[in-house]
Protein backbone atom coordinates (compact mmCIF):
# COMPACT_ATOMS: atom_id res chain seq x y z
CA UNK A 1 0.00 0.00 0.00
CA UNK A 2 1.39 3.82 -0.65
CA UNK A 3 1.51 5.89 1.84
CA UNK A 4 -0.52 8.44 0.26
CA UNK A 5 -3.54 5.44 -0.16
CA UNK A 6 -3.04 5.11 3.92
CA UNK A 7 -3.92 8.91 3.97
CA UNK A 8 -2.14 12.29 4.37
CA UNK A 9 -0.90 14.26 7.86
CA UNK A 10 1.24 16.97 9.35
CA UNK A 11 4.59 16.20 9.21
CA UNK A 12 4.29 16.05 12.85
CA UNK A 13 2.13 13.23 12.65
CA UNK A 14 2.44 10.11 14.36
CA UNK A 15 3.11 6.87 11.98
CA UNK A 16 2.08 3.39 12.20
CA UNK A 17 3.69 0.42 12.30
CA UNK A 18 4.33 0.14 8.11
CA UNK A 19 5.78 3.96 8.23
CA UNK A 20 2.26 5.22 6.74
CA UNK A 21 1.37 8.26 8.26
CA UNK A 22 -2.09 8.33 10.12
CA UNK A 23 -4.61 10.99 9.95
CA UNK A 24 -4.72 13.07 13.19
CA UNK A 25 -8.13 13.38 14.83
CA UNK A 26 -8.98 17.32 13.97
CA UNK A 27 -12.01 18.76 12.05
CA UNK A 28 -13.90 17.14 9.86
CA UNK A 29 -12.86 17.94 6.42
CA UNK A 30 -14.96 17.93 3.21
CA UNK A 31 -14.89 14.66 1.38
CA UNK A 32 -14.02 13.75 -2.48
CA UNK A 33 -16.57 11.15 -3.23
CA UNK A 34 -14.51 8.97 -5.46
CA UNK A 35 -15.03 5.40 -6.07
CA UNK A 36 -12.88 2.72 -4.79
CA UNK A 37 -11.15 -0.10 -6.25
CA UNK A 38 -12.16 -3.36 -4.05
CA UNK A 39 -8.57 -4.60 -2.60
CA UNK A 40 -8.72 -8.03 -5.14
CA UNK A 41 -8.23 -5.52 -8.48
CA UNK A 42 -4.88 -4.04 -7.22
CA UNK A 43 -2.42 -6.43 -7.71
CA UNK A 44 -0.21 -5.72 -10.05
CA UNK A 45 -1.59 -2.16 -10.27
CA UNK A 46 0.60 1.05 -9.43
CA UNK A 47 -1.13 1.16 -6.43
CA UNK A 48 0.95 -1.97 -5.11
CA UNK A 49 4.05 -0.17 -5.45
CA UNK A 50 5.27 2.94 -3.01
CA UNK A 51 6.15 5.25 -5.72
CA UNK A 52 5.39 8.35 -3.09
CA UNK A 53 7.78 7.29 0.40
CA UNK A 54 7.14 8.91 3.58
CA UNK A 55 9.51 11.53 3.69
CA UNK A 56 8.45 12.91 0.05
CA UNK A 57 5.08 13.84 1.56
CA UNK A 58 6.25 16.27 3.80
CA UNK A 59 6.30 18.32 0.45
CA UNK A 60 3.09 18.47 0.55
CA UNK A 61 1.62 21.72 3.50
CA UNK A 62 -1.25 19.79 5.25
CA UNK A 63 -1.86 22.92 7.27
CA UNK A 64 -2.94 24.41 4.32
CA UNK A 65 -5.03 21.87 3.32
CA UNK A 66 -6.82 21.57 6.73
CA UNK A 67 -7.20 25.31 6.33
CA UNK A 68 -8.52 25.31 2.74
CA UNK A 69 -11.00 22.04 3.69
CA UNK A 70 -11.76 21.73 6.89
CA UNK A 71 -15.54 21.89 7.42
CA UNK A 72 -17.13 24.88 8.74
CA UNK A 73 -19.40 24.23 11.71
CA UNK A 74 -20.87 27.65 12.05
CA UNK A 75 -21.38 27.75 8.53
CA UNK A 76 -23.57 24.77 8.62
CA UNK A 77 -25.54 25.77 11.79
CA UNK A 78 -26.22 29.06 9.87
CA UNK A 79 -27.61 27.06 6.28
CA UNK A 80 -29.23 24.96 8.74
CA UNK A 81 -31.53 27.81 10.58
CA UNK A 82 -32.75 28.77 6.72
CA UNK A 83 -32.59 26.07 4.70
CA UNK A 84 -35.68 25.46 2.30
CA UNK A 85 -37.03 22.19 0.52
CA UNK A 86 -34.31 22.32 -2.26
CA UNK A 87 -31.59 22.09 0.85
CA UNK A 88 -33.48 19.35 2.28
CA UNK A 89 -33.44 16.95 -0.54
CA UNK A 90 -29.60 17.78 -1.58
CA UNK A 91 -28.95 16.43 2.01
CA UNK A 92 -31.07 13.89 1.80
CA UNK A 93 -29.88 12.58 -1.72
CA UNK A 94 -26.49 12.90 -0.32
CA UNK A 95 -27.16 10.42 2.15
CA UNK A 96 -28.53 7.85 -0.55
CA UNK A 97 -26.02 4.83 -0.18
CA UNK A 98 -25.11 3.62 -3.58
CA UNK A 99 -23.82 0.30 -4.22
CA UNK A 100 -23.63 -0.01 -8.12
CA UNK A 101 -21.31 1.70 -10.31
CA UNK A 102 -22.36 5.34 -10.70
CA UNK A 103 -22.76 5.02 -14.55
CA UNK A 104 -24.96 1.36 -14.28
CA UNK A 105 -26.98 2.86 -11.90
CA UNK A 106 -28.11 5.95 -14.09
CA UNK A 107 -28.88 3.99 -16.29
CA UNK A 108 -31.27 1.93 -14.74
CA UNK A 109 -32.72 4.55 -12.84
CA UNK A 110 -33.70 6.46 -16.58
CA UNK A 111 -34.97 2.89 -17.58
CA UNK A 112 -37.17 2.79 -14.54
CA UNK A 113 -39.01 6.25 -15.09
CA UNK A 114 -40.99 5.08 -17.95
CA UNK A 115 -42.89 2.56 -15.68
CA UNK A 116 -45.55 4.27 -13.49
CA UNK A 117 -45.63 1.36 -11.00
CA UNK A 118 -44.04 0.45 -7.84
CA UNK A 119 -40.70 -1.63 -8.13
CA UNK A 120 -42.69 -4.37 -6.45
CA UNK A 121 -46.01 -4.23 -8.52
CA UNK A 122 -43.39 -4.80 -11.78
CA UNK A 123 -41.83 -7.73 -10.24
CA UNK A 124 -45.45 -9.25 -9.38
CA UNK A 125 -45.99 -8.67 -12.61
CA UNK A 126 -43.31 -10.60 -13.89
CA UNK A 127 -44.26 -13.80 -11.53
CA UNK A 128 -47.99 -13.54 -12.38
CA UNK A 129 -47.48 -12.98 -16.18
CA UNK A 130 -49.25 -9.88 -16.06
CA UNK A 131 -49.87 -8.72 -19.69
CA UNK A 132 -52.08 -5.52 -19.08
CA UNK A 133 -48.94 -4.42 -16.80
CA UNK A 134 -45.74 -5.09 -18.82
CA UNK A 135 -45.56 -4.56 -22.85
CA UNK A 136 -43.42 -5.68 -24.67
CA UNK A 137 -41.09 -2.88 -24.84
CA UNK A 138 -41.83 -3.13 -21.03
CA UNK A 139 -40.29 -6.42 -21.18
CA UNK A 140 -36.99 -5.58 -23.58
CA UNK A 141 -36.58 -2.51 -21.31
CA UNK A 142 -36.18 -4.85 -18.16
CA UNK A 143 -34.02 -7.65 -20.03
CA UNK A 144 -31.08 -4.86 -19.76
CA UNK A 145 -31.92 -4.19 -16.40
CA UNK A 146 -31.18 -8.17 -14.88
CA UNK A 147 -28.83 -7.45 -12.32
CA UNK A 148 -26.17 -9.33 -12.29
CA UNK A 149 -24.19 -12.15 -9.52
CA UNK A 150 -21.42 -9.25 -9.33
CA UNK A 151 -23.91 -6.70 -8.61
CA UNK A 152 -26.45 -7.81 -6.65
CA UNK A 153 -22.97 -9.41 -4.04
CA UNK A 154 -22.26 -5.91 -2.54
CA UNK A 155 -26.53 -5.64 -2.27
CA UNK A 156 -26.71 -8.56 -0.48
CA UNK A 157 -23.84 -7.92 1.68
CA UNK A 158 -25.62 -4.69 2.56
CA UNK A 159 -26.80 -4.44 6.26
CA UNK A 160 -28.13 -1.24 6.75
CA UNK A 161 -31.46 0.30 5.83
CA UNK A 162 -33.13 -0.37 2.70
CA UNK A 163 -34.83 2.67 2.22
CA UNK A 164 -31.43 4.73 2.29
CA UNK A 165 -30.16 2.60 -0.82
CA UNK A 166 -30.42 4.28 -4.51
CA UNK A 167 -33.43 3.45 -7.03
CA UNK A 168 -31.17 1.11 -8.65
CA UNK A 169 -30.23 -1.02 -5.54
CA UNK A 170 -34.05 -0.88 -4.48
CA UNK A 171 -35.22 -2.15 -7.71
CA UNK A 172 -32.37 -4.70 -8.46
CA UNK A 173 -34.12 -6.59 -4.45
CA UNK A 174 -37.00 -6.67 -5.81
CA UNK A 175 -35.94 -8.28 -8.86
CA UNK A 176 -33.65 -10.67 -6.97
CA UNK A 177 -37.05 -12.12 -5.44
CA UNK A 178 -37.61 -13.42 -8.97
CA UNK A 179 -36.90 -17.15 -9.02
CA UNK A 180 -34.67 -17.16 -12.48
CA UNK A 181 -35.24 -13.58 -13.51
CA UNK A 182 -33.61 -13.80 -16.80
CA UNK A 183 -35.53 -16.91 -18.34
CA UNK A 184 -38.59 -15.38 -16.84
CA UNK A 185 -38.54 -12.68 -18.66
CA UNK A 186 -37.15 -14.16 -21.63
CA UNK A 187 -40.16 -16.78 -21.43
CA UNK A 188 -42.38 -13.93 -21.00
CA UNK A 189 -41.47 -12.11 -24.17
CA UNK A 190 -41.94 -15.39 -25.95
CA UNK A 191 -45.48 -15.36 -25.03
CA UNK A 192 -46.37 -11.64 -25.97
CA UNK A 193 -44.70 -12.51 -29.22
CA UNK A 194 -45.85 -16.02 -29.62
CA UNK A 195 -49.45 -15.27 -31.35
CA UNK A 196 -47.97 -12.41 -33.75
CA UNK A 197 -45.31 -14.26 -34.78
CA UNK A 198 -47.35 -17.42 -35.71
CA UNK A 199 -50.29 -15.06 -37.49
CA UNK A 200 -47.10 -13.97 -39.62
CA UNK A 201 -45.89 -16.82 -40.66
CA UNK A 202 -49.10 -18.08 -41.45
CA UNK A 203 -49.94 -15.69 -43.72
CA UNK A 204 -46.89 -15.99 -45.44
CA UNK A 205 -46.72 -19.53 -45.86
CA UNK A 206 -50.50 -19.37 -47.25
CA UNK A 207 -49.01 -16.78 -49.86
CA UNK A 208 -46.20 -19.48 -50.99
CA UNK A 209 -48.35 -22.21 -50.91
CA UNK A 210 -50.87 -20.63 -53.44
CA UNK A 211 -48.22 -19.42 -55.60
CA UNK A 212 -46.49 -22.53 -55.51
CA UNK A 213 -49.92 -24.65 -56.70
CA UNK A 214 -50.90 -21.71 -58.82
CA UNK A 215 -47.35 -21.92 -60.72
CA UNK A 216 -47.85 -25.79 -60.57
CA UNK A 217 -50.95 -26.33 -62.41
CA UNK A 218 -51.51 -23.42 -64.80
CA UNK A 219 -52.54 -25.01 -68.32
CA UNK A 220 -52.31 -21.59 -69.55
CA UNK A 221 -48.65 -20.72 -68.38
CA UNK A 222 -46.75 -23.87 -69.28
CA UNK A 223 -48.57 -23.65 -72.83
CA UNK A 224 -46.68 -19.85 -73.35
CA UNK A 225 -43.82 -21.32 -72.48
CA UNK A 226 -43.81 -24.18 -74.68
CA UNK A 227 -44.45 -21.64 -77.54
CA UNK A 228 -41.97 -19.40 -76.72
CA UNK A 229 -39.95 -22.91 -76.89
CA UNK A 230 -41.40 -23.02 -80.25
CA UNK A 231 -40.90 -19.48 -81.19
CA UNK A 232 -37.05 -19.29 -79.78
CA UNK A 233 -36.14 -22.55 -81.62
CA UNK A 234 -37.16 -20.95 -85.11
CA UNK A 235 -35.16 -17.89 -84.61
CA UNK A 236 -31.97 -20.08 -83.52
CA UNK A 237 -32.17 -22.33 -86.38
CA UNK A 238 -28.93 -23.11 -87.43
CA UNK A 239 -27.26 -22.13 -84.21
CA UNK A 240 -27.10 -25.90 -82.60
CA UNK A 241 -29.38 -28.51 -81.90
CA UNK A 242 -32.78 -26.67 -80.98
CA UNK A 243 -33.60 -26.86 -77.15
CA UNK A 244 -35.60 -28.71 -75.48
CA UNK A 245 -36.30 -26.52 -72.25
CA UNK A 246 -35.60 -23.19 -70.64
CA UNK A 247 -35.31 -21.56 -67.84
CA UNK A 248 -37.16 -19.13 -66.00
CA UNK A 249 -34.63 -16.45 -66.23
CA UNK A 250 -34.93 -17.12 -70.09
CA UNK A 251 -38.16 -14.96 -70.26
CA UNK A 252 -36.49 -11.86 -69.55
CA UNK A 253 -34.82 -12.19 -72.96
CA UNK A 254 -37.95 -11.93 -75.13
CA UNK A 255 -38.18 -8.59 -74.42
CA UNK A 256 -34.29 -7.69 -75.64
CA UNK A 257 -34.73 -8.90 -79.27
CA UNK A 258 -36.32 -6.19 -81.43
CA UNK A 259 -38.20 -6.36 -84.50
CA UNK A 260 -37.02 -4.60 -87.65
CA UNK A 261 -39.31 -1.77 -87.21
CA UNK A 262 -37.07 -1.35 -84.07
CA UNK A 263 -40.49 -1.08 -82.15
CA UNK A 264 -42.15 -4.82 -81.63
CA UNK A 265 -40.78 -7.45 -79.81
CA UNK A 266 -41.17 -11.27 -79.67
CA UNK A 267 -43.80 -10.51 -76.91
CA UNK A 268 -45.30 -8.25 -78.97
CA UNK A 269 -45.25 -11.02 -82.18
CA UNK A 270 -46.64 -13.86 -79.60
CA UNK A 271 -49.71 -11.99 -78.35
CA UNK A 272 -50.66 -10.54 -81.95
CA UNK A 273 -50.84 -14.11 -82.92
CA UNK A 274 -52.74 -15.11 -79.44
CA UNK A 275 -55.12 -12.62 -80.39
CA UNK A 276 -56.15 -13.78 -83.55
CA UNK A 277 -55.95 -17.63 -82.66
CA UNK A 278 -55.38 -18.02 -78.58
CA UNK A 279 -57.19 -15.62 -77.03
CA UNK A 280 -57.74 -17.59 -73.62
CA UNK A 281 -53.48 -17.13 -73.52
CA UNK A 282 -53.42 -13.26 -73.13
CA UNK A 283 -54.71 -13.86 -69.71
CA UNK A 284 -52.53 -16.66 -68.06
CA UNK A 285 -51.76 -14.42 -65.27
CA UNK A 286 -55.56 -14.48 -63.80
CA UNK A 287 -54.03 -18.31 -62.80
CA UNK A 288 -51.28 -17.22 -60.77
CA UNK A 289 -52.26 -14.10 -59.02
CA UNK A 290 -50.46 -14.75 -55.84
CA UNK A 291 -47.19 -14.87 -57.18
CA UNK A 292 -46.63 -11.27 -57.48
CA UNK A 293 -46.98 -11.65 -53.12
CA UNK A 294 -44.79 -14.49 -52.77
CA UNK A 295 -41.98 -12.95 -54.68
CA UNK A 296 -40.96 -11.00 -51.46
CA UNK A 297 -41.26 -13.64 -48.95
CA UNK A 298 -38.39 -15.39 -48.19
CA UNK A 299 -39.05 -19.36 -47.21
CA UNK A 300 -35.92 -19.90 -45.55
CA UNK A 301 -36.29 -16.88 -43.72
CA UNK A 302 -39.81 -18.75 -42.65
CA UNK A 303 -37.89 -21.64 -41.23
CA UNK A 304 -35.23 -19.62 -39.25
CA UNK A 305 -38.46 -17.76 -37.52
CA UNK A 306 -40.13 -21.20 -37.10
CA UNK A 307 -36.56 -22.61 -35.55
CA UNK A 308 -36.47 -19.38 -33.04
CA UNK A 309 -39.67 -20.28 -31.97
CA UNK A 310 -39.01 -23.75 -31.80
CA UNK A 311 -36.21 -22.41 -29.39
CA UNK A 312 -37.90 -20.26 -27.60
CA UNK A 313 -40.86 -22.92 -26.76
CA UNK A 314 -37.55 -25.27 -25.73
CA UNK A 315 -36.75 -22.65 -22.99
CA UNK A 316 -40.60 -22.37 -21.93
CA UNK A 317 -41.01 -26.11 -21.26
CA UNK A 318 -37.43 -26.39 -19.59
CA UNK A 319 -38.70 -23.68 -17.03
CA UNK A 320 -41.56 -25.34 -16.42
CA UNK A 321 -39.63 -28.43 -15.68
CA UNK A 322 -37.09 -26.41 -13.47
CA UNK A 323 -37.41 -27.06 -9.49
CA UNK A 324 -39.80 -24.33 -8.54
CA UNK A 325 -37.43 -23.81 -5.61
CA UNK A 326 -36.39 -20.27 -5.82
CA UNK A 327 -32.73 -20.36 -6.30
CA UNK A 328 -30.32 -17.36 -7.40
CA UNK A 329 -27.82 -17.68 -10.01
CA UNK A 330 -25.73 -19.58 -8.13
CA UNK A 331 -27.53 -22.27 -6.89
CA UNK A 332 -27.68 -20.16 -3.29
CA UNK A 333 -31.92 -20.49 -2.24
CA UNK A 334 -33.50 -17.23 -2.24
CA UNK A 335 -34.09 -15.30 0.99
CA UNK A 336 -37.48 -16.47 2.35
CA UNK A 337 -39.43 -13.43 1.41
CA UNK A 338 -39.33 -14.75 -2.11
CA UNK A 339 -42.65 -14.00 -3.85
CA UNK A 340 -44.83 -16.68 -4.47
CA UNK A 341 -43.80 -18.25 -7.99
CA UNK A 342 -46.60 -18.97 -9.99
CA UNK A 343 -45.19 -19.11 -13.07
CA UNK A 344 -45.88 -22.66 -13.87
CA UNK A 345 -49.62 -21.58 -13.38
CA UNK A 346 -49.67 -19.11 -15.67
CA UNK A 347 -47.45 -20.82 -18.59
CA UNK A 348 -49.09 -24.08 -18.44
CA UNK A 349 -51.87 -23.69 -20.84
CA UNK A 350 -50.10 -21.33 -22.99
CA UNK A 351 -47.66 -24.31 -23.49
CA UNK A 352 -50.04 -26.40 -24.13
CA UNK A 353 -51.48 -24.46 -26.61
CA UNK A 354 -48.69 -22.98 -27.75
CA UNK A 355 -46.70 -26.49 -28.80
CA UNK A 356 -50.08 -27.65 -31.17
CA UNK A 357 -49.95 -24.62 -33.04
CA UNK A 358 -45.81 -24.54 -33.57
CA UNK A 359 -46.34 -28.16 -34.48
CA UNK A 360 -48.91 -27.57 -36.79
CA UNK A 361 -46.90 -25.08 -38.42
CA UNK A 362 -43.95 -27.03 -38.64
CA UNK A 363 -45.83 -30.08 -40.89
CA UNK A 364 -47.27 -27.27 -42.72
CA UNK A 365 -43.20 -26.25 -43.31
CA UNK A 366 -42.10 -29.14 -44.72
CA UNK A 367 -44.83 -29.96 -46.78
CA UNK A 368 -44.56 -26.71 -48.30
CA UNK A 369 -40.89 -27.46 -48.74
CA UNK A 370 -41.60 -30.43 -50.69
CA UNK A 371 -44.19 -28.86 -52.96
CA UNK A 372 -41.92 -26.12 -53.93
CA UNK A 373 -39.20 -28.39 -54.40
CA UNK A 374 -41.18 -30.65 -56.85
CA UNK A 375 -42.53 -27.17 -58.73
CA UNK A 376 -38.86 -25.99 -59.32
CA UNK A 377 -38.11 -29.65 -60.52
CA UNK A 378 -41.11 -29.37 -63.06
CA UNK A 379 -39.71 -26.10 -64.75
CA UNK A 380 -36.41 -27.88 -64.35
CA UNK A 381 -35.14 -25.25 -61.90
CA UNK A 382 -32.01 -25.43 -59.61
CA UNK A 383 -33.44 -27.17 -56.44
CA UNK A 384 -30.97 -24.87 -54.97
CA UNK A 385 -33.38 -21.34 -56.26
CA UNK A 386 -35.15 -19.99 -53.84
CA UNK A 387 -38.99 -18.58 -53.56
CA UNK A 388 -38.02 -15.15 -53.61
CA UNK A 389 -35.98 -15.04 -57.14
CA UNK A 390 -37.98 -17.88 -58.35
CA UNK A 391 -41.51 -15.94 -58.24
CA UNK A 392 -39.81 -12.97 -59.25
CA UNK A 393 -38.48 -13.85 -62.68
CA UNK A 394 -42.48 -14.84 -63.28
CA UNK A 395 -43.55 -11.41 -62.09
CA UNK A 396 -41.09 -10.27 -64.26
CA UNK A 397 -42.41 -11.55 -67.43
CA UNK A 398 -45.88 -10.85 -66.22
CA UNK A 399 -45.45 -7.51 -65.77
CA UNK A 400 -43.81 -6.87 -69.46
CA UNK A 401 -46.32 -9.43 -71.28
CA UNK A 402 -49.53 -7.32 -69.44
CA UNK A 403 -47.37 -3.80 -70.53
CA UNK A 404 -46.95 -5.12 -74.52
CA UNK A 405 -50.77 -6.76 -73.95
CA UNK A 406 -52.07 -2.92 -73.12
CA UNK A 407 -49.70 -1.67 -75.33
CA UNK A 408 -51.02 -3.53 -78.00
CA UNK A 409 -54.53 -2.78 -76.97
CA UNK A 410 -54.18 0.92 -77.30
CA UNK A 411 -53.12 0.37 -80.54
CA UNK A 412 -55.76 -1.40 -81.41
CA UNK A 413 -58.42 0.95 -79.97
CA UNK A 414 -56.86 3.69 -81.87
CA UNK A 415 -57.09 1.75 -85.48
CA UNK A 416 -60.76 0.94 -84.77
CA UNK A 417 -61.73 3.97 -84.11
CA UNK A 418 -60.11 5.50 -87.29
CA UNK A 419 -62.03 2.08 -88.85
CA UNK A 420 -64.81 3.77 -87.54
CA UNK A 421 -64.49 7.04 -88.64
CA UNK A 422 -63.93 5.96 -92.13
CA UNK A 423 -67.01 4.03 -92.43
CA UNK A 424 -68.62 7.18 -91.60
CA UNK A 425 -67.63 9.18 -93.64
CA UNK A 426 -67.70 6.35 -96.46
CA UNK A 427 -71.81 6.61 -95.84
CA UNK A 428 -72.18 10.03 -95.48
CA UNK A 429 -70.07 11.98 -97.46
CA UNK A 430 -69.18 15.61 -96.23
CA UNK A 431 -71.59 18.05 -97.68
CA UNK A 432 -69.82 20.72 -100.30
CA UNK A 433 -71.11 24.58 -99.84
CA UNK A 434 -72.23 25.63 -103.37
CA UNK A 435 -71.00 29.22 -104.06
CA UNK A 436 -73.38 31.95 -103.54
CA UNK A 437 -74.41 33.42 -106.95
CA UNK A 438 -73.89 37.34 -106.36
CA UNK A 439 -76.74 39.79 -108.48
CA UNK A 440 -75.35 42.92 -109.52
CA UNK A 441 -77.95 46.12 -109.87
CA UNK A 442 -77.56 48.85 -112.45
CA UNK A 443 -74.88 51.47 -111.38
Amino acid sequence: MSPLSAGLASPSSPTNRRGSMRLPQIAARKKIHWQTLPANKLNSTLWCNDLVSVDSVSVLDITELDRLFAVDNNENKRKGQGRDIKTVLTKSKASTVSLLESKRSHNVEIALSRFQMTYSGIRDAIVNMDEDALTLDDLWSLMALVPTKQEMEPILAYTGEVDKLGKAERFFIEMYKVPRLKQRIEAFIFKRQFNNKIEEIDQDLTTIQKATDQVRDSVRFQSLLQYILYVGNYLNQGSGQPARGISLSSLDKLTDVKANDKKQTILHFLINCFEKSKPELLNFAEDITDVQFAKTVDLEGIAAEVRELENGMKVVQRELQTDATPKAENGDVQPADTVQDTFKQSMDVFASRAQALLSSLSDRLAKLRADFSACKKFYAEDDSVKTEPFFNRISIFIHSFESVKKERAEVLEKELKKKQREERESISPPVRHRRALTVSGPV
